[in-house]
């Protein structure tokens, strides 16, 4: 979900219909996703040894 919203804004810059639409045509549950996103907590711990690292 994640990813194909940020390549989304490549083609549409905005949050409007065209966003939505083209949203609903490649993750039809991107709403609920998106939900579920928007429940975590901005501070939410990483897990024990995460490498935040670019490879």
């Amino acid at each position: 979900y994640i990813v194909v919203h940020e390549v989304a804004h490549l083609l549409v810059p905005d949050h409007g219909p065209r966003f939505k639409a083209l949203m609903s045509r490649h993750v039809p549950r991107w709403r609920e996703l998106d939900a579920e996103l928007d429940a975590w907590p901005l501070w939410a711990p990483l897990p024990a040894g995460a490498d935040l690292r670019a490879p």
